[in-house]
């Protein structure tokens, strides 16, 4: 299943390796997807700058419900 990752980004749940979270010094938190490279791409890991917990949990539940 498809899950929208940004709004120009759609990501198959069955390819994500790890789920990485950080917050940094300066406020909001990144997270950084790591993939399963496939045939058709070679896509490094996608960075997500999220702006609060909030939205981290609405994307972690976005994840886990596929």
């Amino acid at each position: 299943m498809l899950v929208k990752i940004k709004d120009d980004l759609y990501l198959s749940t069955n390819h994500i390796v790890a789920i990485n979270i950080y917050r940094p010094e300066e406020g909001g938190v990144r997270v950084i997807i790591e993939t399963v490279q496939t045939t058709v791409t070679t896509q490094a890991p996608i960075l997500i700058i999220l702006n609060d917990e909030v939205e981290l949990a609405s994307l972690l539940s976005n994840l886990n419900c596929r």
